[in-house]
């Protein structure tokens, strides 16, 4: 190995390793680096070893599609805890394969259409005209037959905002709430909110506490005032 220049030496190492560290690499062979540099960060994979992992997570999201058809892909943390590595090693593997797609923090296939069934749709419209019809106090998600992984997708669509675990409105009557507010006098409390939109405080305080989240409203004791 001696005889070798630090950088075959290195890949050598890689080979007969699969992964390293670039900084150990380069300590043991005199500052030597691979010829090629698979993964992220200080890491180091040998090309074998980095395709045998994308083959393995190809496998892996392929069978989280088949139990999980609603689902935008399987969660990239799940994937490096799979592998025993960093989210950031994880994107630079799969960086190498074009059939799989990395979006945000999940990873699908490339040919993954996902979306609802008829069934599923149909389900849908009918809780849909039920939102409308009911306001600012809908029913619970499970009374409309909106559960489990629907809610979810329908969330990701944008069908749906998602305010707390039993309370979901249509988006497009969220999108009405900076009006609501300008009609309010500033600072307002719950019970000038609810009154406003005709709701008792089981509604009026989760929709507020999530309008505090997104940044839309900001508390000060019982009183609230909309963001500038």
């Amino acid at each position: 190995m001696a005889a070798l220049a630090p950088g075959e030496a290195a890949s050598r190492l890689l080979d007969l390793r699969g992964r390293d560290s670039q900084t150990r690499l380069a300590i043991q062979t005199g500052g030597g680096q691979p010829g090629q540099i698979i993964g992220g960060g200080d890491a180091a994979w040998s090309k074998e070893a980095a395709t045998a992992v994308v083959d393995a997570a190809r496998s892996a999201v392929a069978e989280f599609h088949a139990a999980n058809p609603l689902r935008a892909g399987i969660p990239m943390a799940s994937l490096a805890s799979r592998f025993d590595v960093s989210q950031e090693e994880v994107a630079s593997l799969l960086a190498t394969a074009s059939d799989l797609i990395i979006d945000h923090a999940v990873v699908r296939s490339s040919q993954f259409a996902g979306g609802l069934t008829d069934a599923q749709e149909s389900v849908w419209a009918k809780a849909r005209a039920s939102l409308a019809a009911a306001g600012w106090a809908p029913p619970r998600p499970a009374e409309l037959g909106v559960v489990g992984e629907l809610v979810h997708a329908l969330t990701r669509r944008g069908d749906l905002i998602r305010v707390a675990d039993d309370l979901v409105y249509l988006r497009e009557q969220m999108d009405q709430l900076p009006r609501v507010l300008a009609e309010l006098a500033h600072p307002f409390t719950v019970s000038a909110f609810k009154d406003a939109l005709g709701i008792s405080r089981k509604h009026a305080v989760p929709l507020l506490e999530w309008m505090d989240r997104q940044g839309l409203t900001v508390r000060q004791g019982d009183l609230r005032r909309v963001r500038s």
